[in-house]
């Protein structure tokens, strides 16, 4: 920890691990003004008893923590499950980072540096109070160090989806196409397709690949899409090393000919308003609408097909407002007295649009 205050430690990009005794001189000149540095780390708070609650609620607050235990013969051996000391022949210390807990089985989830190939693919779980790992006297915190995959050994962003994000007027049978690929020659690249109605809760539809890290455009063919329909998708590339980059959410929107659906909530025809929309009354003119001071125009607008774009808000054919998203309302404050006309154009992102017009008394 004094070392990583003092000194600090480079991108991996700096210097990228392999997997042997590697010399120091391999990493890059500059090495120094590039570091990063620990801004901050301490020891857990001690408290006494040792507290399960106190690890948590600093992992919570700091992120990864870093602790040691003592290692049993029967460690080496771990393949899964939770972890519980068995043998009596201790073979040393050893440190690892805490990433995470699970208080119904009671477990830590940790961090090991054996590799992937050792436990559950790098990581082990082992139950609370083992091997006297976790206990506040042996736990730190680190602020200010990050880490991660350099992103030159990541599958490069995936881009140039088709259909394009936003696209509208889909024919029910698409082909959905992306660039990928990867920079490492040696990589093979799969790919996860996700797909669905509802953005938060996709499926995965297919896995794709292996292809070659040269294999830039991939596509996956669908049909039988419903019309008038919002479709979202999203891919992840995953390369030999399973490092992994996900894609933006898309969306586009099937063949849609139909207008949204509008309706108005507030004004409507035949009833008097007064205290900006909150009471209202009804009236013999039943084509009419009366207003006494101001009110909140509040509007319920729905497309299922490409969806709502926009509302504008016309007061005697000049434009006031444009509403983009919900709620759509509009507070309607400075007019004069009489009569004005009130138009409401909605309109979906393939184009369709409807409108509804009302006169409108202002006698206060």
């Amino acid at each position: 920890m004094n070392y990583l205050e003092a000194y600090g430690v480079p991108e991996e990009s700096c210097f990228p691990y392999t997997p042997k005794q590697t010399d120091c001189d391999r990493t890059c000149s500059d090495w120094e003004s590039q570091a990063i540095k620990l801004i901050d780390g301490s020891r857990i708070k001690y408290s006494y008893p040792p507290s399960i609650a106190t690890i948590q609620e600093a992992l919570i607050e700091h992120g990864p923590l870093v602790t040691s235990f003592t290692v049993y013969d029967d460690f080496f051996s771990y393949n899964s499950g939770v972890y519980v000391q068995t043998s009596d022949n201790i073979a040393g210390g050893h440190a690892v980072a805490i990433v995470g807990y699970d208080n119904n089985n009671e477990y830590w989830i940790c961090k090991n540096s054996w590799g992937k190939n050792w436990g559950e693919n790098g990581f082990f779980r082992i139950g609370y109070g083992e091997c006297g790992i976790a206990s506040p006297f042996n736990t730190y915190y680190l602020s200010g160090i990050y880490g991660g995959i350099c992103e030159d050994y990541l599958p490069p962003p995936l881009e140039n989806p088709f259909p394009t994000d936003g696209a509208v007027n889909i024919d029910f049978n698409v082909t959905l196409a992306w660039m990928g690929g990867d920079p490492n020659p040696e990589d093979d690249v799969v790919y996860e397709l996700y797909f669905g109605v509802e953005k938060d809760n996709l499926s995965l539809i297919s896995t794709l690949g292996p292809f070659s890290s040269s294999d830039r455009l991939t596509s996956y063919y669908l049909d039988k899409l419903e019309s008038e329909s919002i479709y979202y998708w999203q891919v992840i590339a995953i390369d030999s090393d399973n490092s992994r980059r996900i894609s933006p959410l898309w969306r586009f929107s099937t063949i849609d000919l139909n207008a949204p659906t509008l309706e108005i909530k507030t004004p409507i025809s035949g009833f008097m308003y007064k205290n900006n929309g909150t009471f209202r009354k009804q009236i013999p003119d039943e084509n009419n609408i009366i207003i006494f001071g101001s009110i909140n125009i509040m509007l319920y607008l729905f497309d299922n097909g490409s969806g709502v774009e926009k509302v504008d808000i016309f007061i005697d054919n000049k434009l006031k407002d444009t509403i983009f998203e919900e709620p759509y309302e509009w507070y309607w404050n400075s007019f004069s007295l009489g009569r004005h006309d009130l138009r409401i154009v909605a309109y979906d992102y393939a184009g369709n649009k409807v409108e509804k017009t009302f006169e409108v008394m202002k006698i206060f």
